[in-house]
């Protein structure tokens, strides 16, 4: 089955339903509200993390998940043999299995 997530940009909105410490990561773009996630205190506790900077990460990953495609895609036009065992090779090509739906 073939996974495909919500396109970015996404941004952050303040989200005052539930309290004025809540956000929504919403798709920016198309006239449409697009709510990728909400985010509460009383969801994400703060001795687990900013709850700010948490929301900034998450609406950041659509990009971060383009750029290291592109770092990958780059990186298959070289001789890889010297690096394929480096640890951060092995990681980049974790973390993209792992965004991309792969077991």
């Amino acid at each position: 089955m073939k996974h495909t997530h919500v396109k970015g940009p996404w941004i952050i909105q303040r989200d005052f339903r539930y309290n004025q410490d809540a956000f929504s990561i919403e798709r920016k773009g198309d006239g449409l509200r697009s709510i990728v996630a909400l985010m509460n205190d009383n969801w994400i506790c703060n001795e687990h993390g900013d709850l700010t900077s948490t929301a900034m990460l998450i609406s950041a990953a659509p990009d971060m998940f383009e750029v290291l495609k592109e770092v990958r895609f780059r990186l298959s036009f070289g001789d890889l043999n010297h690096i394929k065992d480096e640890p951060w090779i092995i990681r980049l090509n974790e973390v993209l299995s792992k965004a991309e739906g792969a077991e």
